[in-house]
């Protein structure tokens, strides 16, 4: 009986010991000059997962199971080729295409592409093209969303695409809301709504749509422009029972709207950034600002703070890691566990190491104490 009571023990510990392992080389994924590369946060190797140069806006899946980015079409390309005075298309965003990367098998599938006789600055022949913007995942990452736009049209529309059935709707056919610098305008998605960015710029009034998954249109706020301070970027922000729209300043202040009525609503503390999957076990990130430091981030609980913006940081699936981008030089990336940070190699400044652009891990979520 003993024998077999050590033989469970030594089973568990083993199968334990397992799974750790197996979670800590979940791996992280790194941008670097619009491609993307898999890195083994263990061994910190890395090997290439794209080769093209145009992947831009990467966002990684609840489940970690797929990537969706944008990437720049052929045909915007071909056109810049064409197009020989300076400046002529500076102020327009080209047509892109959004493509899902599938990690386990390394399939590509471009779920929205340009239309088949699409053209664009050629002469003699009128312009056909879609702009798009960055793909935004479901909570539980069975569908995507991204607003487009046909050009010269710009008209903006709320796209969905469903990953079991293959297909893209159009939830929203027509957003009331003026082109600015060629750009199709950016969303979150939060649970059961969508938050529209439908600003100027960063510096000017703020506007934004809140659409429920029906297409219903629940509010429009508009938030007055700050003096001397701009958005860094917008979030859908989790409450205790419903989704938040946090607007994160510069200065390091926020804003935080109710999405049902689009009312500004005060709030004990900030927005923290959390592991998805780990929920109420991740460590907790927070982001302020210091004359000294300028924007840093700190893990709660610990003796860890950094320097950079939300962008600039991501959490490990299981929510006990991080890695981050800024050591040992403003482009390179690291890794903290255990309370220590360790380099990626060959991450830095010069053209022979990976300039790090952005790093996914774990897919990440931003809660608040709200109800």
């Amino acid at each position: 009986m003993l024998k077999k009571i050590g033989l469970l023990l030594i089973f568990t510990a083993l199968l334990a010991s397992g799974l750790s392992a197996q979670q800590a080389a979940s791996p992280a994924y790194l941008w670097v000059r619009g491609d993307l590369y898999r890195l083994d946060p263990d061994a910190l190797t890395t090997e290439p997962l794209t080769a093209t140069g145009t992947v831009s806006n990467p966002v990684i899946a609840p489940d970690g199971a797929r990537i969706a980015y944008r990437q720049a079409s052929p045909l915007g390309l071909e056109a810049l080729d064409r197009v020989q005075a300076e400046g002529e298309i500076a102020e327009i965003d080209l047509p892109s295409d959004i493509v899902i990367l599938d990690l386990v098998s390394g399939a590509m599938s471009t779920i929205a592409a340009q239309p088949a006789d699409a053209s664009l600055f050629v002469a003699g022949i009128a312009d056909k093209a879609i702009v798009r913007s960055a793909p935004a995942w479901s909570p539980d990452g069975t569908r995507l969303a991204w607003t487009e736009f046909d050009f010269g049209v710009e008209v903006p529309r709320l796209m969905i695409y469903d990953l079991a059935a293959a297909t893209t709707t159009v939830l929203l056919p027509a957003i009331n809301t003026p082109i600015t610098q060629g750009r199709s305008p950016e969303i979150r998605w939060g649970e059961g709504v969508f938050i529209i960015n439908l600003s100027a710029d960063a510096a000017g009034e703020q506007s934004y749509l809140m659409v429920s998954e029906a297409g219903t249109m629940i509010a429009a706020p508009r938030i007055g422009a700050v003096t001397d301070d701009y958005v860094l970027d917008f979030y859908a922000v989790q409450g205790a029972n419903q989704t938040y729209a946090g607007l994160f300043y510069a200065s390091g202040r926020w804003t935080i709207l109710d999405t049902q009525t689009g009312v500004g609503v005060p709030f004990p503390d900030v927005p923290h950034l959390v592991s998805r999957a780990a929920g109420e076990s991740s460590l907790r990130v927070r982001f302020d600002i210091t004359p000294d430091m300028g924007m840093f981030w700190e893990v709660l609980n610990t003796t860890m703070a950094f320097t950079g913006a939300p962008a600039r940081v991501t959490l490990s699936p299981d929510g006990q890691a991080l890695a981050f981008i800024g050591y040992p030089t403003f482009n390179g990336a690291a890794i903290w566990r255990n309370e220590a940070i360790t380099e990626i190699p060959n991450t830095g400044e010069t053209d022979d190491v990976f300039e790090v652009g952005a790093v996914l891990w774990g897919a990440t979520e931003w809660t608040i104490d709200l109800p």
